[in-house]
Formats: structure tokens, sequence, C-alpha cells
């Protein structure tokens, strides 16, 4: 059934008459009729501004009448049954009854760490450990902008008391190198600026002077930084970068896109993420770059490419997961045949032996996200060559002593679920993705991810539309974007969609082919059933633009969901680029910027759906999402990730949530102010928001000091030439304004 049962009275007899051009040119439309017509179908939600800036636009386009009413048919044919779909019957989750108890505090965010004074511009000046105060005054006064490079808090880890996490750099510019589309006039060469965001490309200082030693042609990498790693002991309020410096370290870190994943076992941390050399957001190919830690010693132990574990390449991993005393990850393999897909590997080593791993489980899929149910090990799987849906994965029962080495032609594990059993659309499903699993109340969740900012790109490329305001784009837009899905499993396999939409629509196109394979059918959409009715709501928690459940928890007791929202991607692209396509689309949709920022929810009973815990990013709407959850004590440590750059508050940011209402008090935990990071004969001491410090002493245990730094700016650089490998020391800072700061760090 076509979408345009939808559509009634008027628009139903124009229908009736044919193809929606010769019913126009039979039945010519008044801008009156239209406009009557749409408001008549879609409510509301259509206001009178958004339909005569639609007008407009058409009479603009179409100065020949009889073209100008073809265009309005087109748009009541093909557009409008779209936005219908698109945006009706969907209500966002109320707020949790007792959310005044829930009490949220900023533990550590991302610094300003570059001024940005324009594209290519050889005064743009980047300092890795942040800028102080007077450096942003100072570019500020020239004309700069500030510049946030670090994005996310990608990859998370826990030892006791202490939180690890680690960072990737520019993550959308990186993106966008691979599609360039995703922004109306970006140069995927010289780079762009659009008043949200900076990405540089070939252009970049960064580029030229960094990346070009390695080969020439990466100046193309010119937004790509070195990403860094972070201990913040949650009893003292030390942060500490652990970044490592030396000369094993640097190639290694250079070449990374960021650190995706942390794990943590017998007191080595480890972080891990794609190779940026050779890679691709899309098909990452490029291998990869894992560092391993020593918790006890506060020393990073070595790195490695993991380039051949049993003969297998490594070029991606997401999620670690410790279950019966044995560490386990999911990755992206090419395996010793060629073949792009998914492993999961098992940790044999220890300090002394890091990087022992072997290959223990295969899956068609990049084995993505990793939890134990039921005594296996089951697998959040994203595309690959070797299968173009994502699906999960079952393992097979863990016998005594944890998963043991399989080699190559051990059959791959089998699947439980695939998108296909959902979605009716090939061309969405080849943008969605598995989400994070978790297992609560004896049920397996997990959610989808749409890579919904790349629906430009694709409207372009697989759609072939050069006019994104045309009735057919703007329904391939609206038609094949998806939002993320909620689902659930039990131990006998019977599935639930908690979240979703029990019709989907599917494009014609792709369902008629030639003899050559080229997809010939017409260019329209229906609605198809997909077999399923969702438990407590449509898909996206009631919000069309929620694209992805990225990370969930237990916390309390109860079930924690953190999504990613690209409701602001869309309003950037209206607001800084005049891209007339989705400034339509942030009109009839009536998108407000109070609604940007990640979405968090809660679950307290698994017969009812998710409470509403923020709809905004905590107040910060340059968050798009919220990637990582960690429980350690009584809170739960919240790192989020945020596309923009040249925009205040921009960067990670790490936060700290405690439910007081449960536990009766509010416990105190010392903020950190300062950030402190080794390197060869010193210590670099900073202040995290850029405060200029007064002083900084390196003192012994025994209270001696050990040396003193007049600080420039907010940075001030300790001597430890004198101390030995292994010996504790003291660090205190004053900053500017007469506070101070104590880390206890090991050399």
């Amino acid at each position: 059934m076509k979408l345009n049962y939808l559509l009634k009275g008027a628009a139903v007899a124009l229908l009736m008459a044919g193809t929606a051009f010769s019913a126009a040119a039979a039945t010519p439309l008044t801008t009156d009729q239209f406009k009557n017509i749409v408001k008549s179908e879609a409510g509301e939600g259509m206001s009178d501004e958004m339909l005569d800036q639609l007008i407009e636009i058409l009479r603009q386009k179409y100065p020949n009448e009889d073209d100008f009413n073809k265009a309005l048919t087109a748009y009541l044919t093909k557009t409008l049954p779209m936005y219908n779909y698109f945006t009706k019957d969907r209500e966002k989750p109320a707020f949790a009854e007792n959310i005044s108890d829930i009490k949220v505090d900023t533990i550590a965010a991302a610094p300003c760490d570059e001024m940005f004074y324009g594209v290519g511009d050889p005064r743009n000046y980047y300092e890795s450990m942040g800028l102080s105060e007077d450096q942003i005054a100072e570019g500020l006064a020239a004309g700069a902008k500030r510049k946030y490079n670090q994005s996310y808090v990608w990859g998370i880890a826990s030892v006791g008391d202490k939180l690890y996490w680690a960072t990737n750099t520019n993550y959308i510019c990186t993106m966008m190198k691979d599609a360039p589309n995703t922004v109306p006039e970006s140069d995927p060469t010289n780079g762009f600026e659009n008043g949200c965001r900076a990405c540089e490309f070939n252009s970049g200082i960064y580029g030229q002077t960094v990346h070009a030693k390695v080969d020439p042609t990466y100046t193309m990498y010119s937004d790509s930084r070195i990403p860094h790693m972070y201990c913040y002991d949650t009893t003292t309020g030390v942060v500490e970068d652990i970044t490592p410096d030396g000369e094993e370290f640097a190639m290694n870190l250079q070449n990374c896109q960021g650190f995706r994943s942390g794990g943590s076992h017998h007191g080595v941390v480890f972080f891990g993420g794609p190779a940026a050399y050779g890679g691709s957001m899309a098909e990452v190919t490029g291998g990869a770059s894992f560092f391993a830690y020593d918790d006890k010693a506060h020393k990073m132990i070595s790195c490695n490419s993991m380039d051949n574990v049993d003969g297998n390449r490594i070029t991606n991993v997401r999620r670690w997961y410790v279950f019966d005393d044995v560490l386990y990850c999911g990755v992206r393999v090419t395996d010793k045949n060629g073949v792009d897909r998914g492993a999961i590997m098992r940790w044999f080593g220890d300090k002394n032996d890091p990087w022992n791993f072997h290959i223990v489980g295969w899956t068609p899929c990049e084995a993505a996200e990793i939890v134990e149910f039921n005594n296996r090990l089951y697998i959040g799987g994203w595309l690959t060559a070797s299968q173009r849906d994502c699906a999960i994965f079952k393992g097979p029962e863990i016998p005594e002593g944890g998963m043991q080495p399989v080699d190559i032609n051990e059959p791959e594990w089998p699947q439980i679920w695939r998108l296909n059993q959902y979605d009716p659309d090939p061309v969405a499903r080849n943008v969605q993705y598995v989400g994070c699993l978790e297992v609560w109340k004896d049920k397996l969740y997990w959610g989808t991810f749409t890579f919904g900012y790349a629906i430009r790109h694709m409207a372009m490329t697989t759609g072939g539309y050069t006019d994104l305001t045309s009735p057919e784009a703007l329904a391939f837009i609206m038609g094949a974007f998806r939002q993320t899905t909620l689902w659930r499993v039990d131990a006998q396999d019977n599935i639930e969609l908690l979240y979703g939409d029990a019709q989907l629509p599917r494009w014609d196109k792709m369902t008629k082919f030639n003899e050559q394979g080229q997809p010939i059918g017409e260019d329209s959409w229906t609605l198809v059933d997909t077999g399923w009715s969702p438990k407590f709501g449509r898909a996206g928690y009631g919000n069309p633009f929620q694209c992805y459940t990225w990370t969930m928890t237990k916390y309390h007791g109860d079930l924690y969901l953190g999504t990613n929202d690209v409701t602001m991607l869309l309003g950037d692209l209206a607001d800084n680029t005049g891209d007339e396509a989705f400034t339509l689309l942030k009109a009839v949709c009536k998108l407000d910027k109070k609604d940007y920022g990640f979405d968090l929810f809660r679950m307290t009973d698994p017969e009812k759906g998710v409470e509403s815990i923020t709809l905004d990013g905590f107040g910060n709407h340059t968050a798009y999402g919220l990637r990582n959850f960690m429980v350690i004590g009584d809170n739960l440590y919240i790192g989020s990730a945020a596309p923009y750059n040249i925009v205040a508050n921009s960067g990670w940011h790490l936060f700290r949530l405690h439910e007081a209402g449960l536990s009766g008090v509010e416990d105190n935990i010392v903020q950190p102010g300062i950030v402190c990071r080794k390197e060869a004969g010193q210590i670099n001491v900073a202040s995290f928001d850029g405060k200029n410090l007064a002083g900084a002493t390196l003192y012994g245990v025994d209270g001696k000091v050990i040396s003193t730094a007049i600080p420039v700016g907010n940075v001030g650089v300790l001597s430890t030439e004198n101390c030995t490998t292994g010996t504790t020391v003291i660090v205190k800072a004053t900053t500017a304004d007469g506070k101070q700061y104590t880390s206890k760090m090991i050399l």
C-alpha cells in the first residue's frame, strides 16, 4: 500500500487522476488550496510561515505557472505523506518523578586548545594541554575563535576507584573527509568554516607540519590531532593526563583516529581505536592502535598495532568485557585470507606480556558490542564486506576456564536477530548498526544506530538528487532516515521490540532492476509492515532525529540509556549553511535550540517505558551524544560527545550523576582543577579551565621540595631530572585566584 493513502479529499482526487504531474495539469491548484490541503492533513505541525517559505522557493524555481502547479501537486503526493509518517504519533517520555533528587555536575571538560584564525591560517596555534586565559584573550582580540579539538569521551574503563577515559579529535571533520556532501558547499580538499565547526583538511598547518612528515599526501589529516588518555582518582579529585611521551609511542598516537574503546583487567588498562592513515569512517581498513597502561605503576607499558593476531590484522575495536575473570573484546579484522569480518579476542597475557591475544570466535559482521548473557557471549554486529546487515550473534556456552582459541575455519557464531527481519528497505539498512548491549532483570537489551548525519550525503549519492528541495529528495530524506530502536531477548531467544515501528517506508526504486542490475523502480515510497509491534512507542523515543541508543548501564537497580540526538546537526545545516532542504525540515519539525543535546533515559520497570532525565545534554546544547557510562561506588560517570569545535563549551565533558534521594547523602568529591602530564625529565601541570597559575611546586613524600616552576599562563613545568623511576611525588599548584590543588603521582 502506498503512503498516498494518508491523503484525503482533494489530494486523493488528484491522485485518482493519474500521476502527480498529469493531475496538476488537469486540476491546477491555487496556493490557498495547496495550503489548506497540507494543513488539513498535517495538522498543527505545519505552520503558515513554513508553507509560505516553501511556496516562495517554488515560485523562484518554477516561474512557469504550469511547472509551479506540477510542483505543488508533487509535494502533496510525494512529500506530504512522508512528512506525516515522519512526524506524527511521536511522544517524548515524561520526566522522572524524582528528577529533583538527581544531582549532576561536571568533573572535567575538554580544554580550549587552539586559537583559530581561519581555514589554513598559519597563525592557528595549537597547545595540547590547553591555552591560558591570556592566550585566549589575546587571540580573541586579534579576531580568532576558541577551538576545542578533543571531541568525545570515546573509550572508558575503571580500576577500583579510578576512572580512565580516552578521546578522539575533530570527529565530524574526520568523517566528512570521506563524505563531503554531509555539509553543503564544504570543500573536502581545502576545508571550510560554517560558524559552529571548522574543518581544514589539506589546508591546515597541523597537517602540513606534522602529518606531512610521514607522507606528503597526509596533509588531508590536518584535523586529526593526538588523542588523549586520562586517569581520574574519584577519591581525591586528581586528574592525570597519561598520554605517553617518547618515540616508541609517537607514531601509534599520531596514526590513530582516536581511542574508541577502553577496558581493564588484572591492573592493565587497554585503549584501542582505528588507525587514521588509510582508514575510513565507513570502511575501516587502515589498521589499529592499541595501548596498555599499568595502573599500579602509573606508567604506559607499550603500544601495538595488532596487525598479527593469529595471522589476522585488527582494524577496529569498540568494547571490552570481563566475565568469569577473563577479558574479551570484539573487533573488526582483515583475516589471514583477506576477508573483512568480525572476531572475538581473548586476553591471555599479563603486565609483562600485554599483547598475548588470541581469537576465540568469528562473526561475519564486525564484533562491535559484547556482553555475557545466560553463560554465553552475545555480539552486536556492525556492517562489513562479509555482511551488509547488522545483527545480534550468540556464542556457544562458555566452558570452564573461558573461551579457547579457534582457527580460521571455525564456523561463525549464529545470529538470533538480523536487521532485514525488521527493516524492509535496503538503502536504510545500509546505514544502520547495532548499538549498545546490556543485561537487566534477566533479559538482554540492545539498541540500534542510524548514521543519521550522513542522510544528506546519501540523498545526493544514492538518491542521485542534485536539488534537495525537490519533492522526491525531501521524501527520500524523511523516508530513508531511521530512528534508534530498542529491543530485548530472553534466555529462550524470544525477542521483543520495545521502541520501533510497525510499518516502515521502502524506496520503490530498489524493487525493480534492469538486466544490468540498475534500479529502475518508481521514485516513490511505500509503507511496508515490519512484522513487529512496539511495546512502548515509536522509534526514537518520540524524537524523529534520535538516531542512536549509544550506551546503557545498570545503576541503583535501574537501566540507564544514553542517546545520540542529531537534532542539533540538522539545525546546524539549516542555520549555518543556508541549506534550503534542512531549513524547511527544521521549520516543519519545529526544532528549537532548547532541544539540542543528548537525551538520558531510565527504565525502572521492565513493563514500563523509559522516563526522561535530560533532553538537552544537561543544558549543554553542543553535546549531541552520551557516549559512555561507568559506575564507581555510588556515582554514575557519564562521558559526552560533541561534534562542534568553534562554539563555546564544545568538546567532551565528563559528568558525575548522583541519586541523592536514594542514598540519603550527597558525597563531597573534590573537583579537579588541574591536570598533570609526565614527560621526559619533567611534569607539566595545567589548569583544566585555562585559568592562570600563580605557582607550582613538586615535593617528595617526605615533604622536601624537588623543584618549583614559574608558570607561563596556565602551564607550569616541574623538573624531575633528579628523580628515579618509581618515585612517588606530590604536585601542588595555585591558581591566580588563590585556589590550591594537589596531585599525587608515581614517576
